[in-house]
């Protein structure tokens, strides 16, 4: 599921269940890091940013954080 600045800017979020952990990527790391950030502040309760994202992960280099406790 896709979540991105045109739904989230506009107060709306995919339906995606609370309770259970959302991984958020993107393709290098920048975007995702705000993005799981900005989840962590709603009623998400475990939120993991991949770092670097999907370029780190082709290259086996890639951690999932969680902001949260960063």
């Amino acid at each position: 599921m896709s979540v991105s600045p045109e739904n989230t800017a506009s107060g709306t979020l995919p339906e995606l269940d609370y309770s259970k952990p959302t991984f958020v990527y993107c393709a290098i790391g920048g975007r995702n890091r705000a993005a799981a950030q900005f989840l962590s502040g709603q009623r998400f309760s475990a939120v993991f940013n991949m770092s670097g994202g999907i370029k780190a992960w082709k290259g086996r280099r890639a951690v999932w954080l969680n902001p949260c406790k960063e």
